[in-house]
C-alpha cells in the first residue's frame, strides 16, 4: 500500500497541484470548484498512463531541487536585495538555514583551507559571529517596527 501511494498518489497530487495552478493564474474559469473539478479529472487521466507515472516519479527530485533553489534565491532576493517592506522575520530564517548547511556540511569545505593562513575551525568560527551579528541586528530592526 505505501509503495503504490508513493509511485501513483505522488504523480497525482503533482499533476493535480499544476493543473490547477495554470487554471489560477490563467484566470478563464472565476469559479474554484470547476478549476478543482478540471484539474482532478486531468489528474486521473493521466493517471491511467503508466509513461506519465514513470516520467513524474523520474523527474520529481529534480524538480523539487529546483523548487528549494527558487524559492531560497526568491527569499534572498525578498529579505536583502527589496528596498521597501523589507521582511526582517525572512533575514532570520535565511541565515539560519546559511548557518545549518554550513554545520552540515562543512567537513566537505576542509580541503580549500591547507594552504591559507588560518584554519578551517578559525574561518567556520568567523562567518558564524558575521551570521549571528548580522541576525542580531534583523531580530533589532524587527523589533523597531
Amino acid at each position: 500500500m505505501p509503495s503504490e501511494l508513493f509511485t501513483i498518489g505522488i504523480p497525482f497530487f503533482f499533476i493535480l497541484a499544476i493543473i490547477y495552478g495554470a487554471l489560477e493564474l490563467g484566470g478563464v474559469f472565476k469559479n474554484k470548484g470547476v478549476k478543482f473539478i478540471i484539474a482532478i479529472s486531468i489528474a486521473a487521466i493521466s493517471m491511467t498512463n503508466q509513461l506519465v507515472i514513470d516520467s513524474i516519479n523520474l523527474y520529481l527530485p529534480f524538480a523539487g531541487a529546483f523548487f528549494v533553489v527558487v524559492f531560497f534565491i526568491g527569499f534572498i532576493h525578498r529579505a536583502f536585495i527589496q528596498k521597501e517592506n523589507k521582511d526582517y522575520v525572512l533575514i532570520l530564517v535565511v541565515l539560519g538555514l546559511v548557518l545549518i548547511i554550513f554545520a552540515r556540511q562543512g567537513e566537505l569545505f576542509r580541503g580549500f583551507f591547507d594552504g591559507l593562513p588560518f584554519s578551517y575551525e578559525n574561518f567556520i568560527i568567523a562567518i558564524a559571529v558575521i551570521l549571528m551579528a548580522i541576525m542580531f541586528h534583523a531580530a533589532y530592526k524587527r523589533g523597531e517596527k
